[in-house]
């Protein structure tokens, strides 16, 4: 458990462990950086993480509702994938935001749909 570490450390923790796959390591940079300056980065990076490791587990039990933004921009900027597309469902289901998570899953079935008509049509 990280207690007390100086900002800019944590900052270059946080990109290191992202880098390195250190699922475990950004949860705890991420619970230490509840009130920080740094917390937003911590989210982010912790997001991205997520994204990789097509799992939102990582993110359970440390987003609170204002800081749902953050994640949710670091999730759709992968979008695009049906991984990323996954995941961020996930985390709408995670955050119990169900019809959201129902409406992107409507809305990216509905994109597949037009891409296959669109390359049958070839």
């Amino acid at each position: 458990v990280i207690v007390n570490v100086d900002d800019r450390i944590a900052i270059r923790l946080l990109l290191v462990t992202l880098i390195r796959g250190n699922a475990p390591l950004i949860g705890s940079l991420v619970a230490a950086s509840r009130g920080k300056p740094w917390r937003s980065v911590a989210l982010h990076v912790a997001s991205v993480a997520a994204s990789k490791l097509k799992s939102v587990s990582l993110l359970e039990g440390i987003v609170k509702e204002e800081e749902e933004d953050i994640v949710e921009s670091a999730l759709l900027r992968g979008v695009g994938t049906s991984n990323a597309q996954r995941t961020f469902i996930d985390f709408l289901i995670l955050q119990r935001r169900y019809a959201r998570a129902l409406a992107m899953c409507e809305s990216f079935t509905s994109e597949s749909a037009d891409d296959h008509q669109a390359i049958a049509g070839l």
